[in-house]
């Protein structure tokens, strides 16, 4: 059960991320283009590190699990 935490602990963090991106961007009264690009960047960051996560660690815990997130 170890390693199910630390990937609770993992994906957590990742959804930390994407609160603080949503936060940053409701205290912006315009978005520049600047603003977009950093939005854009850390989306990507946090869906690649998502996917990995339920491809590779997640999967192994329970394939079940993984067949039912692709």
């Amino acid at each position: 059960m170890h390693e199910a935490e630390k990937l609770v602990q993992e994906i957590g963090g990742e959804i930390r991320s994407l609160q603080l991106l949503l936060n940053y961007l409701e205290g912006q009264e315009c978005w520049t283009e600047e603003d977009l690009g950093y939005c854009r960047n850390t989306l990507r960051r946090v869906a690649r590190r998502l996917v990995g996560v339920s491809r590779g660690r997640l999967a192994s815990l329970d394939p079940g699990l993984f067949r039912l997130i692709q």
